[in-house]
This record gives structure tokens, C-alpha cells and sequence, in this order.
């Protein structure tokens, strides 16, 4: 039987909720975060729950790339207000990871990897199929018959046929290519990634659509040799699926970690139930998952086909 999972973008989520219910407080952020979870759940008949967080920035990219989301900080605290807001959702994130351990869901968190990584290593070698919470459009790279994105704002499932009835010239197997190149071409300002100069949303459309009907003119050519560098750099660094084997590895052995970590305190029913009557919650949802997990991890772990890339590069 095949795992139904649910990989939650737990950043992300974070960041929302603060967004609508920040003068709520975080009790009330956590308990409405585990509702949202509970619901999704539920409706989709999961099995399976990762929550993947920030840690810092990716360490692969930041070596590429030492400006990547080098103006974070600076974009998030321009007013005194943005510094406790700021302090807010981390002391949020920081309650949040801690609830969700606590009641045995696997969570990822570690230094220099991000939510992204984890999430796209997880759902692209993962044999089953596979829902991605969040608003971040950046998943979409992802998207096929088996990997679905959920934007909770939209209330949108995005599947192939999702994205590609908006590109009538594109088939099914150039979505990915599609979604990663528009990026590439128009960089990213919350990345602080930059983009082809005097190239904007609807240029890199027509020289998109030129690109795959075959149909580049010789200054499209050219436009692409001259910013050639560029454009390898950007690739390298918004591509989730073509992330260095090494890091890949690292990351495997933290999502281990944490699928070990999940399965020591999911049998602490004690630990559950006090999160239950803190948070007033019912976890009824988890306690479900929690009695097969052991089943479940050992599923997912045998069947992700990460393991067949490592033996393969062994090989050569």
C-alpha cells in the first residue's frame, strides 16, 4: 500500500498566519496552524506529514552566489515595528517546530539547508504520491502526474493541466523546463537574483513562446549568448530538482535524523496529550498517524529512489 503524503512548506505557513492573525497571539497561531494541518489531512486522507522549515540560507547557493537574499534583513526590518514583527514569527517558527515535534510529526530543520530543498529532494525521489503546501510559486518546477501543489491563498491545486492550459504551444513534458528558464530570465527581487536587463514579464513570455515552437529570431540568439553567464548562474541556483550531489546527501542524512527524531516522540502519548489541552486541540489526526508511522517511514525510505542516484554515481 502506498503512502499519501504531505509535505508542508512550515515557513511559509508560518509567515501567513502571522500575516492575518499576528495580534492574535502565538497560542492562537499554533492551535489555527494544527487546525489548518488537521483539515488537510483529513480531506486528503494523508498518511504521512513532513514539515520542512528555513535554517538559514541554502549554503550550496550562498557559495555560488554570495548576494542571494543578502537584503532580506534589511527589506524585513525597516521600522521598529517590522523588528518586533520580525521577533514575533521567530519566536512563532521556534513554538511551532517545537508543538510539531512534540507530537511526532517529522520535522526538518537544519542549518544551511532550506524548506525548498528539503521539500523538492522529498517530493521529486519519493515514490508515492506527494501534496506541497505553500504559496511559494517556485514549487511549480515540480509539478507532474504524482506531485501536486496546494497554494492555500488561492485555494488552487496546481497539476500539469493546471498550469498548461494558460500555454497552449507547450506539452506536458517542457512544463518544468518552462517554469525554471521564466525564472532564470526574470530573476527573483525577493532572492535578490538578477535578471536580463530591459527583459520583463511580457518580453520573457514572447521569448519563451519563441523558444519552444522553435521559432528564436537571431537577436533572441544573440540576447541568450550575451547573457549566457548569467543565465547558467541563475539556473544553477532556482532549479530544485538539479541540486550537487553532495548536498543532496546532506540532506538525506538530516531528513534520516528526523524521521528517527519523529519516531521517539510519537510514542510519548503523554507529551501528546499535553500539547492537546495546551493548545486545546484535537489530535486525534496525529494519534491515527502516529500508530502506523513506523510502517510508514520505513515505506517512504525504502521506496525513495535517491538511493539507486548515490549507488549510480558510485558506479562511475
Amino acid at each position: 500500500m502506498s503512502n499519501r503524503i504531505l509535505i508542508y512548506d512550515g515557513s511559509n505557513t508560518v509567515i501567513r498566519f502571522c500575516s492575518t492573525m499576528g495580534s492574535a497571539g502565538k497560542a492562537k497561531i499554533i492551535s489555527a496552524m494544527l487546525n489548518g494541518i488537521r483539515a488537510e489531512v483529513n480531506n486528503r486522507n494523508i498518511n504521512f506529514v513532513i514539515m520542512a522549515f528555513d535554517h538559514g540560507s541554502s549554503e550550496f547557493r550562498k557559495k555560488l552566489f554570495p548576494e542571494y537574499k543578502a537584503q532580506r534583513k534589511a527589506q524585513r526590518e525597516k521600522t521598529p515595528a517590522d523588528v518586533k514583527a520580525t521577533e514575533l514569527r521567530y519566536e512563532i517558527i521556534n513554538e511551532f517546530i517545537e508543538v510539531c515535534r512534540t507530537i511526532g510529526l517529522p520535522v526538518f530543520y537544519s542549518y544551511g539547508i532550506e524548506a525548498d530543498d528539503l521539500i523538492s529532494f522529498a517530493a521529486t525521489y519519493s515514490a508515492d504520491p506527494v501534496t506541497i503546501i505553500s504559496t511559494d510559486k517556485d514549487f511549480l518546477q515540480l509539478v507532474s502526474e504524482r506531485i501536486t501543489v496546494y497554494s492555500p491563498v488561492k485555494q488552487i491545486e496546481y497539476k500539469p493541466r493546471t498550469i498548461l492550459k494558460d500555454l497552449p504551444y507547450l506539452k506536458p513534458s517542457e512544463l518544468k523546463a518552462y517554469l525554471v528558464m521564466t525564472k532564470v530570465i526574470l530573476g527573483d527581487k525577493s532572492d535578490n537574483l538578477p535578471n536580463i536587463p530591459k527583459i520583463g514579464e511580457v518580453k520573457a513570455a514572447g521569448l519563451l513562446e519563441r523558444f519552444f515552437t522553435k521559432k528564436l529570431t537571431d537577436d533572441d540568439r544573440k540576447l541568450f549568448l550575451e547573457h549566457k553567464d548569467l543565465l547558467q548562474l541563475n539556473r544553477q541556483l532556482v532549479d530544485l530538482t538539479q541540486l550537487p550531489l553532495d548536498f543532496q546527501d546532506k540532506i538525506f542524512k538530516e531528513l534520516l535524523k528526523c524521521l528517527k527524531i519523529a519516531l521517539e516522540f510519537s510514542k510519548n502519548s503523554e507529551k501528546i496529550e499535553s500539547i492537546s489541552e495546551k493548545y486545546t486541540l484535537n489530535l486525534n489526526w496525529v494519534k491515527a498517524i502516529n500508530s502506523d508511522l513506523l510502517t510508514t517511514i520505513k515505506r517512504f525510505i525504502s521506496t525513495l529512489t535517491y538511493s539507486k542516484v548515490v549507488e549510480g554515481e558510485e558506479k562511475q
